[in-house]
């Protein structure tokens, strides 16, 4: 019973203060930018290679080459996004995980 309470009590704790929050709960992590793996993030965030890859099988990339994004995601979840799927007059949810993840979030590799 003492699990239970402690989860109740970081919940409401973290429903009123953000820095607490910030603390408990993930925030999405970028895994693969322009094509690239980081490396280190997989290894930060406990993810597998294989895990990886199979997402992005699933999104139906068949090389690393082909991901412009792929995100660990709160839930656990890796979403992929493919260089393909980027339609610019839309609003990007990909923006503050972008931002976020670096100086070389702007910019593609040349």
């Amino acid at each position: 019973m003492q699990p239970l309470r402690l989860k109740m009590a970081l919940g409401d704790l973290s429903a009123r203060f953000a820095w607490i929050r910030d603390h408990v709960e993930s925030k999405p992590q970028l895994l693969v930018r322009y094509g690239v793996i980081d490396r280190e993030a997989l290894d930060r965030e406990r993810t597998t290679l294989r895990e990886l890859h199979a997402a992005m099988r699933t999104s139906g990339a068949r090389s690393v080459s082909q991901v412009h994004y792929a995100i660990l995601e709160a839930t656990g979840d890796i979403s992929v996004f493919p260089y393909d799927s980027f339609d610019t007059g839309k609003q990007d949810l990909l923006a503050d995980i972008v931002q976020a993840s670096g100086p070389n979030a702007a910019s593609a590799p040349a």
